[in-house]
């Protein structure tokens, strides 16, 4: 009789503090099971899906789905609220990077009131901003309205903020999202 191989993983997502979930360090909520004959074995790389959660209230969740070449950044509380970024938008938003943790340390140091420090486009009607009085980091997808000029445009409901300290997480787990995930990586280069 041939030998068989059967992999499982199973990444969870649960709002509730009262059930323990295995996580890693990073914030990553992964139980995992390999079987070969009958032995556990390591998790597979490179992963098709990873699961992350952001920042100290652990409101904002990261999913990668490899497969599909897409990263979702969603929040717990109102599910409706979340940003879909391809491959494209991906790498777009880390080539940005730099320019807007420069305004966010600005903002830090020099003027928290600032209003807004930063604007962007990362592709598609796609908008980063970083929004200095909330202290926030917002992706958004913006419209043209029918029959007004191309620099009219209005926020969808598509979208998230995050707030300083979840956009720094999400910047610490940058190296990780490309190691599992190399399509990611490659769409930066």
């Amino acid at each position: 009789m041939p030998s068989t191989t059967t992999t499982t993983t199973i990444t969870m997502s649960m709002a509730s503090n009262d059930i323990p979930i295995p996580s890693t360090s990073n914030n990553e909520v992964v139980a995992a099971a390999a079987v070969v004959n009958g032995g556990a074995t390591s998790l597979p790389s490179p992963a098709l899906w990873s699961f992350f959660v952001l920042g100290e209230k652990k409101d904002r969740v990261l999913e990668i789905f490899s497969d599909m070449g897409i990263v979702r950044i969603k929040t717990l509380t109102m599910p409706n609220n979340f940003v879909t970024l391809t491959t494209e938008r991906w790498a777009r938003l880390m080539s940005v990077r730099d320019e807007i943790n420069a305004v966010i340390e600005y903002i830090k140091r020099y003027n928290p009131q600032f209003p807004s420090g930063y604007s962007g486009h990362i592709g598609d009607c796609y908008y980063v901003m970083v929004i200095g009085d909330y202290r926030r980091v917002d992706i958004q997808r913006y419209y043209h309205p029918n029959g007004n000029p191309e620099y009219v445009m209005h926020a969808t409901p598509s979208g998230v903020s995050l707030k300083f300290d979840e956009w720094t997480h999400l910047l610490q787990l940058v190296t990780i999202i490309h190691e599992r995930h190399p399509v990611f990586a490659e769409s930066c280069k």
